[in-house]
């Protein structure tokens, strides 16, 4: 238990490492490094002196399971910085449902960094919506200070604070009500259960007060909430982006154990995939019990998704599956299709926002078509980090599906002019367009002989279009480049639907950063295509009759 750098062995590396290192290799391998035996001697730490604090187990050593080990300890713990040695995350988000023994660990870890951290007048907290939850991590730990001998030599149990007096360091419980205080110089910060925070002024608070630590680390452990509003929804959203490489952060460590939209609840898999206890800390037998519940009473059905399966029960109602739309990736420059004919969408948002020019050619023959979706902004919104939160524009421009121009407004005779060359180099039919915002451009096009067509944004407009682009992405008949801006837009995308059951992509539900404008300018794209092929006496088969929409 020593707060010493421990001396390197010529021990042989253990299998583990391989897999962990592969499942969180850094974007930028050359600034970190992997320490095993600081990862193994965290969880030796944790198995030598961290006792079950309640249940059959009570009073036994903790014995963790390899889960807990490789997907969480090990990594948090493991990687480094070069040069410095110092730890590599600095947040870890635990998306997990309820009985899978996230409050035992995180009180375990908790101990951890306290006495293996080496930190002088660490402060530590424990913190929640309310102080009865904040405080369930605190008496989960202090309960092993005290089983402890050789603990409860070295720490001061009280009752909502643990000092350890050697290293003038100590553990608090935190409440929402405690937001209006400060003077806060956090080393760690425990929050539990994240979704019944009220407001995010505790976490801006103790998050912010980090600053002057050189290795600070925020462990979030929560299961799913309902509030699509939340501030633990938009860090489960940013887990999701960080975990399918959407967003790409060294420094956040996502952890999401949950039941996809797609996913069967009654199948035993898909129960194992978002709990990874079961069977070991998770009893099956009273799990089934659960389940069989749910199977009785349609009203308790809600509650098993949401607490057992970690599904969002109250969020957006979910469209295409990142798996269904990544399907139809393929790789494909505009000269490879040029020689098709082709229909374009132009969704304009003012010049301090997202714009998006998204362009469909169409293989009748084949019965295919081809999607491409360019993006413009403007440089000081590219590099806000605050509007943006988080989401890599200058990754995007990398790519090539994002432009940035200069200044702090997005450059519209830029737009038309790259419409303007678009057209020349491709056989483009018509270009729909939303009448917001578009005035300036449209007017400059119309000059240039470019057909374009005002395309409303309402039911009656979107909705035929929005669930056919639907059914051709299921039915893999558009392919698109793959790239990870309009990834991740197709992750934001909030459908509306009406009471006559007619649906269109929505802006109002989503958040500011989640940007949709992509999405959008292609369904006008298709759905423009759909009016000509009308106009021409064809028709458009109607796939979106008979299907479950």
């Amino acid at each position: 238990m020593s707060n010493k750098t421990q001396t390197k062995t010529s021990l042989p590396e253990p299998a583990w490492v391989s897999r962990v290192v592969a499942a969180t290799k850094p974007k930028n391998p050359d600034t970190y490094y992997f320490d095993w035996e600081e990862a193994e001697r965290r969880v030796e730490f944790i198995e030598k002196f961290c006792r079950y604090p309640e249940g059959p187990k009570a009073g036994k050593l903790m014995q963790l399971d390899q889960w807990q080990k490789e997907e969480i300890i090990y990594p948090a713990f493991g990687w480094k910085e070069k040069g410095t040695g110092l730890r590599r995350y600095r947040m870890v988000f635990l998306g997990i449902p309820r009985k899978n023994a996230k409050t035992t660990l995180t009180a375990a870890i908790s101990l951890s960094i306290l006495f293996q951290d080496g930190e002088d007048a660490a402060q530590l907290y424990c913190a929640a919506g309310e102080t009865f939850q904040a405080g369930i991590i605190y008496k989960a730990l202090s309960y092993m200070v005290e089983a402890d001998t050789r603990l409860s030599k070295r720490a001061e149990v009280y009752r909502n604070e643990l000092r350890y007096p050697e290293k003038r360091s100590f553990v608090k419980v935190l409440s929402a009500d405690a937001r209006s205080k400060h003077g806060f110089n956090a080393h760690a910060v425990m929050f539990d259960e994240l979704h019944t925070q009220p407001n995010r002024d505790l976490w801006d608070v103790l998050t912010s007060s980090m600053l002057s630590r050189s290795q600070p680390i925020t462990f979030v452990m929560t299961t799913a909430g309902t509030d699509t509003n939340s501030l633990c929804y938009e860090y489960w959203e940013y887990a999701r982006n960080c975990a399918k490489g959407v967003i790409e952060d060294d420094r956040f460590l996502p952890l999401i154990y949950e039941a996809s939209a797609e996913d069967d609840w009654h199948d035993p898999k898909v129960w194992k995939k978002a709990n990874p206890g079961l069977g070991t800390i998770l009893s099956e037998k009273n799990f089934r019990i659960e389940y069989d519940k749910a199977c009785q009473m349609p009203s308790y059905i809600n509650t098993f998704l949401n607490l057992h399966l970690n599904v969002w029960t109250q969020a957006a109602e979910r469209w295409i599956t990142d798996d269904a739309w990544m399907k139809c990736a393929m790789d494909f420059e505009p000269e490879d299709v040029a020689g098709l004919p082709c229909w374009c969408g132009l969704d304009l948002a003012s010049t301090r926002d997202l714009n998006a020019f998204a362009c469909l050619w169409v293989d009748e023959v084949n019965d295919r078509k081809y999607l491409k979706v360019y993006h413009f902004v403007n440089r000081s919104m590219a590099q806000n980090k605050k509007l943006t939160a988080g989401v890599d524009y200058i990754a995007f421009k990398n790519e090539g599906s994002l432009h940035i121009t200069e200044g702090n407004t997005t450059d519209h005779r830029y737009i038309f002019e790259f419409i303007t060359q678009f057209a020349k180099e491709n056989d483009v039919q018509a270009m729909a367009y939303d009448r917001y915002m578009s005035g300036y451009i449209v007017s400059e096009l119309n000059e240039t002989g470019l057909r374009v067509e005002p395309f409303g944004q309402g039911y009656t407009s979107m909705s035929f279009p929005t669930k056919q682009f639907e059914v051709e992405i299921l039915r893999g008949r558009i392919h698109h480049d793959g790239k990870k801006c309009m990834r991740w837009q197709m992750g934001n995308v909030v459908i509306e639907r009406s009471p006559a059951d007619d649906v269109k992509v929505t802006k109002k539900k989503s958040k500011p950063h989640q940007k949709v404008d992509g999405v959008v300018a292609s369904i006008m794209a298709l759905g423009q295509w759909i009016d000509d092929k009308g106009r021409s006496g064809s028709s458009v088969i109607p796939d979106v009759f008979g299907l479950d929409f």
